[in-house]
């Protein structure tokens, strides 16, 4: 159609009350923004905040959840300052192709604050096992869920 046509949109939701649904039908993406923003800056989400995920794989469930428990102790015991940790828990594809994965949120303001909970981690790996043979990946503030 040319610019400036109106049309009808119609939207299917179990929660029509929800900020974006409701930004959305009225087309008031200001609000939805202001919304969506204070909700990430409270959760310390990005781009608010900077999130780190540490994500494993194994083909036995319980070394997945002994190595992200090890790695979520490890990180404990260095006591960043100001670091929420989420999990460990499964993710949220829990099995892919007889592959069971878990995973860890470090979340702070401060990316290089990650960065060297990452960079610990690695070394823990590396020189203590500590993933317990778990394949580990780390991925900075993710654009895409786990």
């Amino acid at each position: 159609g040319r610019a400036g046509d109106t049309g009808e949109v119609v939207i299917q939701t179990y929660k029509p009350e929800h900020y974006a649904v409701m930004g959305a039908a009225s087309q008031d993406y200001e609000s939805f923004f202001e919304q969506e923003i204070a909700y990430r800056d409270v959760m310390n989400y990005p781009p608010v905040g900077n999130m780190l995920v540490v994500l494993a794989t194994h083909p036995r469930e319980d070394r997945v959840e002994k190595g992200l428990q090890a790695l979520c102790e490890l990180i404990k015991k260095e006591a960043f300052s100001g670091l929420r940790i989420v999990g460990p828990s499964p993710a949220g594809r829990h099995k892919i192709n007889d592959i069971y994965r878990g995973v860890l949120y470090l979340k702070h303001s401060d990316y290089d604050v990650l960065v060297q909970a990452k960079n610990r981690m690695e070394k823990a790996i590396i020189e203590e096992g500590a993933a317990l043979g778990c394949n580990v990946i780390f991925d900075f503030n993710p654009m895409n869920g786990y």
